[in-house]
């Protein structure tokens, strides 16, 4: 479950980045130049959204929701 989660997230991902670099395109500006400044602007969410993932499978696996844990002993 967690690798298509990831490959969701990083679709997603990188969807927003190339939609704000055609938006920028249209509007004039180079290829190159769109995808910089498109990347630089959604850096910040990008990172945010992947550290809590990150940040719930830790936990998760920490309170014990693991599929090792499910196991009866």
């Amino acid at each position: 479950m967690g690798l298509p989660t990831v490959i969701g997230l990083t679709g997603g991902n990188s969807s927003m980045i190339v939609g704000s670099a055609r938006d920028r395109t249209v509007l004039g500006k180079t290829v190159p130049k769109a995808v910089r400044k498109a990347s630089e602007q959604r850096f910040r969410p990008i990172l945010l959204t992947s550290l809590a993932f990150g940040l719930s499978v830790a936990a998760a696996g920490a309170a014990g929701l693991s599929p090792a844990s499910r196991q009866a002993s």
